[in-house]
């Protein structure tokens, strides 16, 4: 009998499996900037921010302003490079923003900072180059994606493995902004 929102009870059939415990041990932070670094990243608004690989909306300001403060205080540190591949994407697209009255308004991309902000995670010039020798969007947008894939692959001791993986897992929208700027 399971117990339902009215208070009344329902019969429900389950069926018993077997399936593995997974034992999570979750340790401290071992540094002062550990701990910082963990509560800048680890918001909602900064969250959406990670699986968007970035937005202009105001309502992830809060979240913008964490990642930037990670990037300001704590660039040196393992994780800053999430945030500084969320912000430089985000810098290398363009951002269109529909007012409640349909105008719309248009932040132009910002070559400069996206590449100053993803130049110690990336080699940017190193991601455009094989897209520059084709002319269609979409094999621009393959292209770009390659070198990133050859990238991450050739260069796992000077990234993170997880950072790779993160590249990896974004690697299109990543090349879609850095690749074929408008």
């Amino acid at each position: 009998m399971l117990p339902v929102p009215n208070g009344e009870t329902r019969k429900c059939a389950v069926t018993a499996c077997a399936l593995p415990v997974a034992r999570l041990r979750i340790r401290a932070p071992l540094t002062d900037a550990d701990d910082a670094v963990a509560d800048l990243c680890l918001g909602d608004e900064q969250g959406r921010l990670f699986a968007l690989v970035g937005s202009d909306l105001p309502e992830l300001s809060r979240g913008n302003d964490a990642l930037r403060e990670v990037v300001e205080r704590y660039g040196d540190h393992p994780v800053a490079a999430y945030a500084r591949i969320v912000l430089g994407t985000n810098e290398a697209r363009e951002f269109k923003l529909v007012g409640p009255d349909n105008q719309i308004d248009v932040r132009k991309p910002r070559p400069e900072e996206a590449e100053q902000l993803l130049a110690p995670v990336l080699d940017v010039a190193a991601v455009r180059a094989p897209a520059e020798r084709v002319a269609a969007p979409d094999a621009k947008l393959r292209e770009g994606a390659a070198a990133l894939r050859r990238m991450v692959d050739e260069t796992t001791s000077e990234l993170a493995p997880h950072v790779a993986a993160y590249i990896r897992a974004r690697r299109r929208e990543i090349a879609a902004e850095v690749v074929v700027p408008e």
